[in-house]
């Protein structure tokens, strides 16, 4: 019975839209986390998603080298997949920065189109060249 429960409350809960992705999870994490608990938090979500989970943790690694508040591209990019905010106005700075945020965000542009991320391009190249 409780695993029924803790099921659907799991179904309920986990995004499958952008517009899915929980509110709560602005504010769940404002401690610093080790680079393991940054990697289950993203290989997580990768699973949820049904996305190839070591192309998506490869992917942060290179955009942020796992860094939940770096800022790149002259202050336009932030966390760790580097959300670019001026191509994504709905995205939040705190949203950018929060790691569980930005893995569930992430993931489900990435199950869209990988090619977003430069270093993808980078690590598996062009899109029409697979």
């Amino acid at each position: 019975m409780i695993l029924a429960v803790i099921l659907t409350l799991f179904l309920l809960l986990t995004p499958r839209t952008l517009d899915d992705v929980p509110a709560q999870l602005d504010t769940r994490l404002n401690v610093e986390l080790t680079k393991s608990e940054i990697e289950k938090i993203i290989l997580d979500a990768a699973a949820r998603h049904e996305i190839n989970a070591n192309r998506f943790l490869i992917t942060a690694k290179c955009e942020s080298s796992l860094r939940p508040r770096v800022i790149g591209d002259n202050g336009n990019s932030l966390g760790l997949f580097q959300i670019h905010l001026p191509s994504h106005p709905t995205v939040t700075r705190e949203q950018a920065f929060n790691p569980v945020w930005a893995s569930e965000w992430s993931a489900i542009k990435f199950r869209k189109n990988p090619y977003i991320w430069v270093c993808y391009k980078k690590l598996y190249g062009q899109e029409n060249s697979q």
